[in-house]
């Protein structure tokens, strides 16, 4: 008959993880160390900018600490929450114009090496073949769903971040062409053009330009009233 070995929530099960995670605990420092020093070597778009380094390796640190916790005391993930250096590295990530994808490889190399240290901890502390295997696949079950659940809320405060950092470098821009171009200047035979949502500013045509301002565009440009309206759009900032 097949030997069955330990479930992964039976009680020697959840010790042998605590007690991975417990024999880690003094290690955080040095383990944070080396997954900060294997993401930037791995992913070069997040080593490109030096003032946010300090951020990802806070980042880096506060997850494995919270990964530490969570295995050994067996907390709920309902009540775990991204840490705040996480979260605001995600948002300058955002302002920086570095694709989400660069943070969500650096979750799962951080995650690989993170697991490969508690089971070599693992194998070391228990000489059970099934208790090792249900302890290992405990550990990697808690930090596989600890990525999923914090990937979800950094993409949301990226995407936020995003949003707001392009509706802000818009707006400013927006100020730049009406400074530059005062509605003074503008003959008055143009001036119903401006009435249209989305047309071009600078009136080479009473409908929306998709050359110089479609909604969403990252590139102001500006339409020379005194030019003819199939004349290029002039850029101006």
């Amino acid at each position: 008959m097949h030997h069955r070995g330990p479930d992964r929530s039976s009680p020697s099960v959840i010790q042998a993880a605590s007690d991975v995670s417990r024999a880690l605990t003094p290690q955080a420092a040095g383990l944070s160390g080396e997954i900060y020093r294997l993401i930037l070597e791995q992913i070069p778009p997040l080593r490109d900018d030096r003032r946010v380094l300090a951020l990802l390796e806070a980042s880096v640190s506060e997850n494995v600490v919270t990964l530490l916790d969570i295995l050994q005391h067996g907390i709920d993930l309902e009540n775990v929450r991204a840490p705040v250096a996480a979260e605001e590295y995600a948002r300058r990530l955002a302002q920086r114009d570095v694709p989400i994808t660069a943070l969500l490889r650096a979750y799962r190399i951080g995650s690989a090496r993170f697991q490969d240290h508690c089971l070599e901890e693992l194998g070391r502390r228990a000489d059970e073949a099934a208790l090792v295997s249900a302890a290992g696949m405990r550990i990697a079950d808690a930090t596989a769903a600890y990525i999923d659940r914090i990937s979800e809320e950094l993409v949301a405060a990226f995407e936020a971040e995003k949003e707001n950092w392009l509706r802000n470098v818009s707006a400013v821009r927006a100020a730049r062409v009406r400074a530059a171009w005062p509605r003074s200047s503008v003959p008055e035979s143009t001036s119903s053009a401006r009435t249209w949502p989305g047309s071009c500013p600078g009136s080479c045509s009473p409908w929306p330009c998709r050359r110089c301002c479609w909604p969403g565009s990252l590139t102001w440009t500006w339409c020379r009233p005194a030019w003819p309206r199939w004349s290029s759009c002039w850029l101006r900032c």
